[in-house]
């Protein structure tokens, strides 16, 4: 079955809201990595500010390349897991993947004028890029909408969060013949991740920063007394205290 044919339908007695975090952490980073990519190819093609024009887009690639990484190793084994020809749509979208990543690679090497990326016309791998995006988010939504019909709710939410988790420690820098999948490529992307962090800082490659996720339980009673800051700030406990 092609990704694009799967159907769209939510699951009945499915929670609307454990649906949407889901939705919001796999497809969420398409609209920031679109609107990144507008940005820095404007700047490109007017060829004002150059350093200028680089930093957006090591800003782009960083945010798509940790986003690729944390679908790789959060969504794509529910994939396998729990759809019917799962297999087969997570080979068919690391595929997708690896063609996107080799394109991230050669759009790097033309805009920094590596010797090995002569032949390269920017605009055209700018042109593919975007192609290649659109494509890949169509079968983001589609594996999103069938895990959606699947999944409970408690473990749409924790997938949801994983997905957090593991996007903000994972590669800044396309790697497509690294593994990508399975134990090796969990392992393989957190090696990355701490060899891209050591290159981006020798480089003084801007990189995105993702505030941490608050724990849902920071104001807790427990919280309070670990770190012996209790809370007096609420006037109703201060009535009934005075009463």
């Amino acid at each position: 079955m092609a990704i694009q044919e799967i159907a769209h339908a939510p699951g009945p007695g499915t929670s609307c809201e454990f649906q949407e975090a889901l939705r919001s952490a796999v497809l969420g980073s398409h609209d920031l990595i679109g609107e990144m990519l507008d940005i820095a190819d404007t700047r490109r093609e007017c060829g004002k500010e150059p350093r200028l024009a680089r930093q957006l887009t090591d800003t782009f690639m960083a945010t798509t390349c940790r986003h690729l990484a944390a679908v790789n190793d959060a969504l794509l084994p529910e994939a396998r897991r729990r759809l019917d020809g799962g297999r087969q749509i997570v080979t068919a979208y690391g595929l997708h993947t690896r063609e996107l990543e080799r394109t991230l690679r050669s759009m790097k090497a033309c805009l920094y004028g590596d010797a090995n990326a002569s032949r390269l016309r920017c605009s055209e791998l700018w042109q593919r890029l975007r192609k290649l995006l659109v494509e890949h988010e169509v079968q983001e939504n589609a594996i999103v909408e069938r895990l959606t019909e699947t999944l409970s709710e408690p473990e749409m939410g924790a997938l949801a969060a994983k997905m957090h988790r593991i996007e903000e420690r994972s590669p800044t820098r396309p790697h497509p013949y690294s593994p990508r999948a399975g134990f090796a490529g969990r392992v393989s992307h957190r090696v990355w991740s701490v060899v891209d962090g050591f290159f981006d800082q020798a480089e003084g490659r801007v990189i995105p920063y993702q505030a941490p996720t608050p724990h849902p339980h920071s104001d807790s009673r427990l919280t309070r007394y670990m770190l012996g800051t209790p809370r007096f700030a609420d006037p109703r406990r201060s009535e009934r205290r005075a009463s």
